[in-house]
Formats: C-alpha cells, structure tokens, sequence
C-alpha cells in the first residue's frame, strides 16, 4: 500500500483530484514540518517573531489540507495557497540568516509544489511571482543586508541548514511517491479501462453481428412473406380490374370500389414494409432517369384528388418557372416521397387548402418540395418523432385511417438516400408544412432529347397498338384466369404453358409475340427457361419474342442485370390491367 493509501486511506481517496491529492500531501507534510521548525528555533533560540510566522503558516497549511481532502479547492485557491505561503518566504528570510540560512531551500520546494499542484494557467503566474519575490531578497540581501538577523552561532546555522534540508528532502520525497503512486493508479485505471473498452467493443461486434442478421432475417421474412402475399394478391386485384370495367348495379359498382381500394391499399402497406426493411438491410438503390417533372407532378396531382372528393378542401400543385421540364433523378422514389407527403396532409386536413410547390435552383443544382397544408398541425414536442418507423401522433379515432405509421419515416430514408434533406414547420390548428431538398440534380440536354425521343416512340408504338399472340407461362390457376380475361380485355390472344419445361417445349414449335413469363415454377425456372428459349430461337434463326418477367418475388425483380441480354421488361406482382396493357405496349 502506497504512503498516501496509509495516511489518508479513512479518505474516499478515489473522488479527490489529483491535484488535490497532491496538495494535500503537500500541505500535511509543511505542517509537519512546521511543526518540528517551531521546536527547532526555540531550541537554537531564534527571535520570537519568527515562531509567530510559523504559526501563521502552519494554520494556513492546515486550512489547505482540510479542504483539499475534501476536495473543496478550486485551480485558483490552490495558487492563492502557494501565493501565501511564499509571500511570507521574504519575512523568514529576514528572520533566518537570509542567503546562509534555511528559507532559500523553501523557495525550491515551493516552486516543486506549483509545478505538481497547479494547472499550467495559475502554474505560470505562480512562477512570475515566485520569481519576483527571489529577486526581490536578493536585492535585500544585496542592498539592505544590515536588517537580516544572523544565527547565533555557526553550529546553530548548520544545525539549521541540516535540518531543512532534511525537511525538503522529506517533502519532496513524500510528494514524489505520492504522485508516483496516483501515477501508478492512473495506469492500473487506463489499463482496466483499455480492457473494458475492449471488451465493450467485442461486445459491440457481436451484437452488431447479431443486428445484421436480425436484420437480414427480417428482411428475409418480409421480402418471402411479401411473395407470398402477392402472388394470392395478383388474383384479387386483377379481379377488381375486370369487374371495374364490367356492366354493374350502383351497389356493385361501390362494392367493387371498395374491393379495388382495399386491395391497392393492401399491396402499398407490402411495398411500405418492404420498402422500410430494405432501407435497414441497405440494400435499396437508386435507378437514376431522365423525366418530365411537370408531368410527374401532374400524375400526382391527379392521383391525389381522388382522395378529397369527400372533403372541403383544394388541392393546388404548382412547378414553378425555374425549374426544368427534365430532371435526371429516381423517379419512382422521388414520386413515393410526393405521395406520402400529400397523403398526409390531405389524412389530416379537413378544410381549407393543400399547396405542393416544386423548384430548381439553378445556382446550387437543388430541387426543392413543399407540401404545405391547412390541417390540424403538429405540437412541437412531437416533431423529433414525426419520422419513426411504427410512430403514430394522432391516437385518438378523430382521424380515420391513420396507417401504420411508416410514410415519413420512408420518405426520410428515401430522401436521406438521394443525399437530400426534409425539414418540417408546424403551428397546432393551422397546419404543417415539409419542405425537402434534393442537391446535385444534373441536367444533361443530349439525355433528355433521347428521352423525348424515346417517348414519341412510346406513343406511335401505343398508338398503333395491334393484337399479339402471348404464352401465358404460370402455374398459378387464378393467376392464369385472370391473366387470360385481362388479355382478353386488350383483344390479344393467348396460350398456357404451366412451368418453365412445358413453356421451352410448347415455344420450340411455336412462335408468340410476347411471353409473360412468372419466375418460380416447377421443372424448370423461369429463368432458366428464358435463357434457353431465347438462345434456341438464336440458334434457329427464329424471331425472339419479348419476354416480360412476372414475378412476386421483388429481390429477383431487382437482379435484373442476370436477364439483361434475354428479357424486355419486368412486371411485380400484383399486376393490374393498366399496368399489364403499357408493359405489353411497351415490350
């Protein structure tokens, strides 16, 4: 056990500073010290008034040492402690035989005690005194030599000079170990701490470890459920298509209006949950494009108004003059974060207006979206939580169809992951308004005439729409029901093949213009059996039709680069009519 530990082990020795530490071995060593000074000069018969000195200091050290364990002692009442102490050096000078006694050696140890006690700040106007009362006896001691008191006697002197010289040796030898000792608990402390730390990030790398594959897992979970959501799914909602376009009562027509949005409503919660555990597991990317952003929000726009029908409020979209027809940026996402946007405001406005205003600064390439609205507003408490996952503000049943509670939190992702930022200002009872910023939207204007291109293609091809002969390859019955009326409805003719293997045989001795091929069927894949009717008719020399991939399955849907040379065009389950006429259109 260290001589600290001993002397002061009833301490809580641990929650003092270590520079009170020091101090408070310091100043309990000076009081032992001035305590055998005061013996020392009555024995060697110095003047009384040199005792009353001692005294003096002696209790100063003692108010040191009391509030130095107790850890009371500020950087700036240790130095004015020091101050003290060697204002009083000059007087023992006088008193002590000046340069041929004891009080010089008082000097060094006091210089040794701001060294090891102050912080460098008052440690370097300690020095500065220190150093100006040196001079200042030394200049006594030059100058005005007849006013210091000699010793008695030479043996006196030396008896003296041994004495404290025992004394600073002492000192300095118990501040030494002192501090050699808090030195060394510091070590044993960042050592301990080094390996808690290290053990911590062990801890930390496992549990990440188990994060991820709690993630992936997750996401595993959710893109196979969502696979097979959709595949019963693709029959419901192609269902309502067909009967949307039938000859209906009035009750038919609501009923199936109610079935068509209830399903779509279905298939946007499976694309939110997925959407959501594909942003955790980072495996969403962005497909850059060049389009039109007028006709995009025009899209919205039209889209949105279907939902404020029933309610007393306008809907106003405006692309504002500076920013360009053609932007290159991910449509889909950037479309996504716009509809969750005015869902939102429209689920919470009952009455007034709903302004979407989209602009470019052409200065710093930023596009710019405000949603703003007139609805119930947002209690500032409440902002931090506005995008988190499965957080819902409104708990009360004021507001119907409040959701699960993942638009902003998607639209955040979404945004964050195209390098921009949402913000959002709201006042309770008059409403909210989001703004977010997308930065480096470049324009490229060779792109954007092959885009307008492209499109003039797109149209005369779905202009001079004429009917196709299409392999419907499925295995899944009500999905090839409802494939076969949907391409009845578009007055294209059709065949069944019901896996991949009877789909390669049925296409090596007949020709089709189209084959919408679904990925997970028996004998063979379809994959593998694109692959193969594509190369055989290379192979043969026959026309190759146009592939359409329909799958469930959104992972393979996004491995398109394994198809890139053999398909046309993808289609994600479930399909509707809409979908399935441009897709045909398009192939």
């Amino acid at each position: 056990m260290s001589f600290s530990h001993i002397i002061f082990k009833r301490l809580n020795w641990n929650n003092i500073s270590i520079k009170n530490r020091l101090l408070a071995v310091f100043s309990f060593s000076l009081i032992i010290s001035s305590l055998i000074s005061i013996i020392v000069n009555i024995s060697i018969d110095l003047p009384f008034e040199a005792n009353i000195v001692v005294i003096i200091i002696t209790l100063i050290h003692s108010s040191a040492f009391y509030y130095s364990i107790r850890n009371l002692i500020s950087d700036k009442e240790r130095c004015l402690y020091l101050g003290i102490l060697v204002t009083f050096l000059p007087i023992g000078w006088i008193f002590n035989g000046g340069l041929l006694g004891s009080i010089p050696m008082f000097f060094f140890i006091y210089f040794t005690a701001s060294i090891l006690c102050l912080t460098p700040n008052y440690r370097n106007y300690f020095i500065a005194y220190i150093l100006f009362l040196t001079a200042l006896v030394l200049v006594i001691q030059n100058y005005y030599y007849d006013i210091i008191i000699p010793y008695s006697s030479v043996r006196t002197q030396i008896f003296d000079m041994k004495l404290a010289f025992l004394q600073v040796i002492a000192i300095t030898l118990i501040i030494t170990i002192t501090f050699t000792s808090i030195n060394d608990d510091i070590q044993l402390k960042i050592i301990k701490q080094k390996e808690k730390l290290q053990e911590s990030y062990t801890q930390l790398v496992i549990a990440k470890e188990y994060a991820e594959k709690a993630t992936l897992a997750k996401t595993n979970f959710i893109m196979n459920i969502s696979h097979e959501i959709r595949t019963p799914l693709n029959g419901i909602v192609g269902i309502a298509d067909l009967l949307k376009i039938q000859v209906l009562n009035e009750e038919q027509k609501k009923l199936v209006q109610s079935l068509d949005i209830s399903s779509k409503t279905l298939v946007d919660l499976i694309n939110d949950l997925l959407d959501l555990s594909k942003i955790e597991a980072n495996k969403l990317t962005l497909n850059n494009e060049i389009f039109d952003i007028r006709q995009t929000a025009i899209e919205t726009n039209d889209l949105m108004i279907t939902q404020i029908k029933d309610k007393n409020i306008n809907l106003y979209t405006a692309v504002l003059e500076n920013t360009p027809n053609y932007i290159l940026l991910d449509r889909v996402k950037y479309k996504q974060v716009l509809i969750n946007l005015l869902s939102n405001a429209i689920k919470f406005t009952n009455q007034g207006y709903i302004n979407c205003t989209i602009s470019y600064d052409a200065n710093k390439s930023v596009l710019t979206t405000t949603v703003e609205d007139t609805g119930i507003g947002i209690a500032d408490e409440h902002h931090n939580k506005l995008f988190t996952p499965f957080t819902q503000l409104n708990t009360t049943n004021s507001i119907e169809n409040n959701g699960i509670g993942m638009g902003l939190a998607i639209s955040k992702k979404l945004i964050e992951l195209m390098d921009g930022e949402i913000t959002v200002e709201s006042t309770i009872e008059k409403g909210s308004c989001f703004k977010f910023t997308i930065p480096n939207i470049t324009i490229n204007q060779e792109a954007i005439a092959r885009n307008k291109n492209t499109e003039k293609t797109n149209n005369k091809l779905m202009q001079e729409q004429k009917v196709l002969h299409i392999l419907i390859s499925e295995d899944h019955k009500i999905n090839q029901i409802v494939l076969a009326k949907m391409l009845e409805k578009l007055n294209h003719t059709y065949e069944f093949a019901n896996n991949g293997q009877e789909a390669v045989d049925i296409c090596a001795h007949k020709t089709f213009d189209v084959i919408l091929m679904d990925i997970q069927m028996p004998l063979i894949n379809g994959i593998e059996a694109t692959k193969i009717i594509v190369d055989n008719c290379k192979k043969e020399g026959r026309a190759v039709p146009k592939i359409i991939i329909c799958s469930a399955n959104v992972t393979q849907i996004d491995n398109k680069e394994q198809l890139t040379n053999y398909v046309t065009n993808y289609l994600l389950k479930p399909i509707s009519l809409d979908q399935l006429n441009t897709t045909i259109n398009n192939a």
